[in-house]
């Protein structure tokens, strides 16, 4: 595997197949949470903040047909983890999916799946606000599950959800590369 610095935004997901829909109907409902400010204001306030609070390297898998069962930074094996994520959609639209993700314990980095990420989103915005499915999304960091308990309860407001959030230390992009001999200058 290669790791690129470039970070570009991936266009907006459908379901390509039978797996993909299937996977959208066996979503547990009770396991994600929008926030909608109406109050552009505390938005933009918090937007301009600088979040000390750093956890966990982040990669979105773009790659249908990798799994990413080892790391793709140390090789090690991952492990599947829960993580509740904050992701930012536009305008102005807070969604805190809990998801399972691929983790790397070593490396500290969440992996997740594009396309079953942009799933989960499509089913929880559907019924909540449809206007925004496709727009631009970024994933923004995670939440602690006893936050999560509690921003999904009503129990705590966007602005103070957005202080409790930790954001990840870097997004990494990593690029597949062909099977066969490389030169050495190239895998580094």
């Amino acid at each position: 595997m290669k790791r690129t610095t470039n970070h570009e935004s991936y266009p907006p997901y459908t379901a390509d197949s039978p797996q993909e829909e299937q996977l959208a109907n066996e979503i547990d409902r009770s396991s994600f949470h929008t926030l909608k400010d109406e109050n552009d204001k505390i938005m933009a306030e918090t937007s301009d903040k600088k979040y000390t609070k750093s956890r966990h390297y982040f990669f979105l898998n773009p790659y249908k047909d990798a799994a990413f069962t080892r790391c793709p930074k140390c090789q090690g094996k991952t492990k599947l983890r829960k993580f509740q994520l904050v992701i930012h959609v536009e305008p102005q639209q807070i969604v805190i999916l809990n998801k399972k993700c691929r983790y790397c314990t070593g490396c500290d980095l969440i992996i997740v799946k594009q396309s079953d990420l942009e799933t989960l989103m499509i089913v929880c915005l559907e019924d909540k606000n449809p206007t925004i499915i496709g727009n631009e999304y970024f994933t923004m960091g995670v939440l602690e599950r006893k936050d999560w308990r509690e921003a999904s309860k009503g129990k705590i407001d966007t602005n103070e959800t957005l202080n409790r959030m930790y954001v990840f230390k870097d997004a990494l992009d990593f690029e597949l590369m062909s099977l066969g001999w490389h030169p050495t200058e190239r895998l580094q």
